[in-house]
C-alpha cells in the first residue's frame, strides 16, 4: 500500500451498502489496513480474521444494477453462523452495550 487510503465500501442514496471483505491470514499488524484488490479496479477489501468459513462454497447471485452485476456471496447459513460467533461480532456487541 502506498499510504493513501482505499475505499472498502459504497453506499447509495437509499442507504444500500456494499462492503468488500477478504480473509486475513497475516499478522495482526495488517488488520484494519485495506488490501488492494486488482480485480475490483483499485478498490480495497477489509481484511478480517476468521472469514474463511463463511466464504467457503459461495453462491452465485446478481446485484440489481443496470444490466446486473454477477457476484459470489456467502450462503445464508454460513453468514449467519459466522456473524453470531466471530470475535469481531462479539467485540462489536460489547461496544454497542
Amino acid at each position: 500500500m502506498t499510504g493513501k487510503s482505499r475505499v472498502t465500501a459504497f453506499e447509495n442514496r437509499s442507504e444500500y451498502r456494499v462492503e468488500f471483505l477478504t480473509s486475513c491470514r497475516a499478522s495482526d499488524d495488517l488488520t484494519g489496513r485495506p488490501s488492494s484488490m486488482a480485480a475490483l479496479g483499485g478498490v480495497g477489501a477489509e481484511p478480517l480474521r476468521y472469514l474463511d468459513f463463511p466464504i467457503r462454497d459461495p453462491m452465485r447471485t446478481v446485484m440489481l444494477h443496470r444490466g446486473g452485476i454477477s457476484a459470489a456471496v456467502s450462503t445464508t447459513e454460513r453468514y449467519t453462523a459466522h456473524s453470531g460467533s466471530s470475535p469481531q461480532s462479539a467485540e462489536k456487541g460489547r461496544e454497542e452495550l
